[in-house]
Protein backbone atom coordinates (compact mmCIF):
# COMPACT_ATOMS: atom_id res chain seq x y z
CA UNK A 1 0.00 0.00 0.00
CA UNK A 2 1.47 3.35 -1.04
CA UNK A 3 0.17 7.47 -0.16
CA UNK A 4 -0.38 7.01 3.11
CA UNK A 5 -1.27 9.37 5.26
CA UNK A 6 0.18 9.30 9.58
CA UNK A 7 -1.35 6.63 11.35
CA UNK A 8 -1.91 3.10 12.61
CA UNK A 9 -1.94 0.34 9.85
CA UNK A 10 -2.42 -3.63 10.65
CA UNK A 11 -2.24 -5.76 7.59
CA UNK A 12 -3.41 -9.94 8.37
CA UNK A 13 -1.76 -12.52 6.20
CA UNK A 14 -3.15 -15.86 5.46
CA UNK A 15 -1.56 -18.26 3.25
CA UNK A 16 -2.80 -21.57 1.43
CA UNK A 17 -3.05 -23.50 4.01
CA UNK A 18 -4.66 -21.20 6.31
CA UNK A 19 -1.84 -19.97 8.22
CA UNK A 20 -2.21 -16.75 9.53
CA UNK A 21 0.17 -13.65 10.86
CA UNK A 22 -0.43 -10.15 11.19
CA UNK A 23 1.89 -6.68 11.61
CA UNK A 24 1.41 -3.59 13.20
CA UNK A 25 2.81 -0.05 11.63
CA UNK A 26 3.10 2.94 12.23
CA UNK A 27 3.59 5.76 10.11
CA UNK A 28 5.20 8.67 11.08
CA UNK A 29 5.32 12.26 10.09
CA UNK A 30 7.17 15.59 11.53
CA UNK A 31 5.39 18.24 13.09
CA UNK A 32 5.10 21.13 10.50
CA UNK A 33 7.00 23.09 9.48
CA UNK A 34 7.49 26.37 11.76
CA UNK A 35 9.52 29.74 10.94
CA UNK A 36 10.30 32.31 13.45
CA UNK A 37 11.97 35.34 12.84
CA UNK A 38 13.21 38.62 15.38
CA UNK A 39 14.39 41.76 13.54
CA UNK A 40 16.58 43.99 14.62
CA UNK A 41 15.32 47.68 13.63
CA UNK A 42 17.45 50.07 11.43
CA UNK A 43 19.73 52.09 14.10
CA UNK A 44 19.54 55.89 12.53
CA UNK A 45 16.74 57.05 10.38
CA UNK A 46 17.96 56.05 6.75
CA UNK A 47 20.33 53.41 7.01
CA UNK A 48 20.97 49.77 6.03
CA UNK A 49 21.75 48.11 8.64
CA UNK A 50 18.87 46.11 10.24
CA UNK A 51 18.97 42.30 10.76
CA UNK A 52 16.82 39.23 10.50
CA UNK A 53 17.61 36.25 12.34
CA UNK A 54 15.80 33.09 11.28
CA UNK A 55 14.60 30.65 13.52
CA UNK A 56 12.65 26.87 11.85
CA UNK A 57 11.40 24.55 14.33
CA UNK A 58 10.15 21.21 13.41
CA UNK A 59 10.13 19.91 9.57
CA UNK A 60 12.98 17.74 8.41
CA UNK A 61 16.61 19.65 8.03
CA UNK A 62 18.63 20.72 5.73
CA UNK A 63 16.01 23.78 5.39
CA UNK A 64 16.48 25.66 1.97
CA UNK A 65 16.36 29.66 2.39
CA UNK A 66 14.94 32.11 -0.39
CA UNK A 67 14.35 35.84 -0.15
CA UNK A 68 12.42 37.74 -1.48
CA UNK A 69 15.07 40.07 -2.12
CA UNK A 70 17.41 37.94 -3.05
CA UNK A 71 19.94 36.03 -0.49
CA UNK A 72 19.82 32.14 0.06
CA UNK A 73 21.07 32.57 3.38
CA UNK A 74 19.04 31.65 7.00
CA UNK A 75 19.72 35.46 8.17
CA UNK A 76 19.95 38.03 6.24
CA UNK A 77 22.06 41.42 7.73
CA UNK A 78 22.27 44.73 6.15
CA UNK A 79 18.93 45.79 5.69
CA UNK A 80 16.89 49.05 5.47
CA UNK A 81 13.79 49.51 6.79
CA UNK A 82 10.86 47.52 4.48
CA UNK A 83 8.95 44.31 5.24
CA UNK A 84 10.88 41.28 4.03
CA UNK A 85 9.86 37.41 2.80
CA UNK A 86 11.38 34.36 2.97
CA UNK A 87 10.53 31.05 1.75
CA UNK A 88 11.92 28.10 3.80
CA UNK A 89 11.83 24.64 2.96
CA UNK A 90 13.01 21.29 4.12
CA UNK A 91 14.52 17.95 3.10
CA UNK A 92 10.92 16.43 2.39
CA UNK A 93 9.81 19.17 0.38
CA UNK A 94 7.69 20.92 2.35
CA UNK A 95 7.14 24.75 2.42
CA UNK A 96 6.16 27.42 4.46
CA UNK A 97 6.73 31.48 4.10
CA UNK A 98 7.25 34.53 6.09
CA UNK A 99 7.20 38.04 6.06
CA UNK A 100 9.48 40.30 8.84
CA UNK A 101 9.22 43.94 9.19
CA UNK A 102 12.10 46.03 10.03
CA UNK A 103 11.63 49.21 11.60
CA UNK A 104 13.87 52.47 11.69
CA UNK A 105 13.70 55.02 14.50
CA UNK A 106 11.95 58.69 13.60
CA UNK A 107 14.87 61.40 11.92
CA UNK A 108 16.42 63.11 14.88
CA UNK A 109 15.14 66.68 15.05
CA UNK A 110 16.03 69.88 16.99
CA UNK A 111 14.27 72.86 17.37
CA UNK A 112 15.42 75.98 19.64
CA UNK A 113 13.44 78.80 21.45
CA UNK A 114 14.69 81.67 23.24
CA UNK A 115 13.36 85.27 24.38
CA UNK A 116 15.24 87.80 22.58
CA UNK A 117 17.89 89.87 24.31
CA UNK A 118 16.30 93.36 25.73
CA UNK A 119 19.44 95.58 25.81
CA UNK A 120 23.09 95.41 24.55
CA UNK A 121 25.10 93.34 26.44
CA UNK A 122 22.33 91.28 28.01
CA UNK A 123 21.37 87.42 28.19
CA UNK A 124 18.89 84.72 27.68
CA UNK A 125 18.14 81.59 27.75
CA UNK A 126 18.06 78.87 24.66
CA UNK A 127 15.03 76.19 25.10
CA UNK A 128 15.91 73.04 23.11
CA UNK A 129 13.57 70.66 22.06
CA UNK A 130 14.68 67.27 20.20
CA UNK A 131 12.48 64.84 18.92
CA UNK A 132 13.12 61.43 16.65
CA UNK A 133 15.98 59.43 17.04
CA UNK A 134 16.47 56.83 20.19
CA UNK A 135 16.78 58.56 24.12
CA UNK A 136 18.50 58.84 25.72
CA UNK A 137 20.26 62.42 24.14
CA UNK A 138 23.53 63.67 24.96
CA UNK A 139 24.62 67.37 24.07
CA UNK A 140 27.38 68.95 22.84
CA UNK A 141 27.31 73.20 22.62
CA UNK A 142 30.13 74.54 20.74
CA UNK A 143 30.68 76.95 24.00
CA UNK A 144 31.62 73.92 26.04
CA UNK A 145 28.35 73.55 27.56
CA UNK A 146 26.94 69.28 27.82
CA UNK A 147 23.26 70.28 29.15
CA UNK A 148 20.21 70.41 27.08
CA UNK A 149 19.13 73.91 27.15
CA UNK A 150 21.45 77.10 28.11
CA UNK A 151 21.10 79.55 30.49
CA UNK A 152 22.11 83.45 30.73
CA UNK A 153 23.93 83.49 27.37
CA UNK A 154 24.88 86.68 25.71
CA UNK A 155 24.63 87.13 21.88
CA UNK A 156 26.65 85.07 19.49
CA UNK A 157 26.91 82.23 17.22
CA UNK A 158 25.95 78.79 19.25
CA UNK A 159 25.96 75.26 18.00
CA UNK A 160 24.65 72.27 19.23
CA UNK A 161 25.00 68.92 18.50
CA UNK A 162 23.16 65.88 19.60
CA UNK A 163 23.69 62.24 19.75
CA UNK A 164 21.16 59.44 20.43
CA UNK A 165 21.75 56.00 22.36
CA UNK A 166 22.39 54.64 19.22
CA UNK A 167 24.75 57.42 17.81
CA UNK A 168 22.77 58.79 15.51
CA UNK A 169 24.28 62.51 15.29
CA UNK A 170 22.02 65.78 14.77
CA UNK A 171 23.19 69.39 14.33
CA UNK A 172 22.07 72.86 14.58
CA UNK A 173 23.43 76.17 14.53
CA UNK A 174 21.98 79.59 15.39
CA UNK A 175 22.52 83.40 15.83
CA UNK A 176 21.38 84.89 19.24
CA UNK A 177 21.17 88.83 18.60
CA UNK A 178 21.03 92.24 20.92
CA UNK A 179 19.89 95.81 19.78
CA UNK A 180 22.62 98.39 19.38
CA UNK A 181 23.57 100.02 22.12
CA UNK A 182 21.22 103.08 23.32
CA UNK A 183 23.04 106.13 22.09
CA UNK A 184 22.28 110.07 22.96
CA UNK A 185 23.10 112.73 20.93
CA UNK A 186 21.51 116.42 21.05
CA UNK A 187 21.94 120.25 19.91
CA UNK A 188 21.23 122.91 22.80
CA UNK A 189 20.06 126.45 22.62
CA UNK A 190 21.22 128.48 25.28
CA UNK A 191 19.11 131.39 26.64
CA UNK A 192 19.14 135.03 25.42
CA UNK A 193 18.74 136.83 27.76
CA UNK A 194 19.13 136.55 31.42
CA UNK A 195 16.28 135.21 33.37
CA UNK A 196 14.81 134.13 29.93
CA UNK A 197 13.23 131.10 28.73
CA UNK A 198 13.95 130.72 25.47
CA UNK A 199 16.86 127.66 25.81
CA UNK A 200 16.11 124.30 23.93
CA UNK A 201 17.03 120.85 23.87
CA UNK A 202 17.14 118.69 20.62
CA UNK A 203 17.89 114.98 21.40
CA UNK A 204 18.36 112.24 18.88
CA UNK A 205 18.29 108.51 19.84
CA UNK A 206 19.72 105.60 18.04
CA UNK A 207 19.97 101.91 18.78
CA UNK A 208 18.01 100.10 20.96
CA UNK A 209 14.53 99.18 20.13
CA UNK A 210 11.85 101.37 19.77
CA UNK A 211 9.10 102.82 20.70
CA UNK A 212 11.48 105.34 23.23
CA UNK A 213 10.16 106.92 26.41
CA UNK A 214 11.46 110.05 27.57
CA UNK A 215 11.28 111.79 31.46
CA UNK A 216 13.33 114.73 31.92
CA UNK A 217 14.24 116.16 34.79
CA UNK A 218 11.89 119.16 35.00
CA UNK A 219 9.03 116.31 34.78
CA UNK A 220 8.82 116.64 30.39
CA UNK A 221 7.64 113.77 28.54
Amino acid sequence: IVNLKAGIYNVNVQDAQGCRQSLNFEIKQPDSLKVSALSEAVLCKGNANGKIDVTVTSGVSPYQFTWAHGPATEDVIGLAAGTYTVAVQDKNGCQTTLQTTVTEPDSLQISVKSLPILCKGGTTDVDVTVSGGTRPYAYQWSNGQQTEDLLAVKAGSYTVTVTDSNRCVRTLSFVLTEPDSLQLSFTQQNVGCKDGNTGSIDLTVSGGTLPYSYIWSNGAV
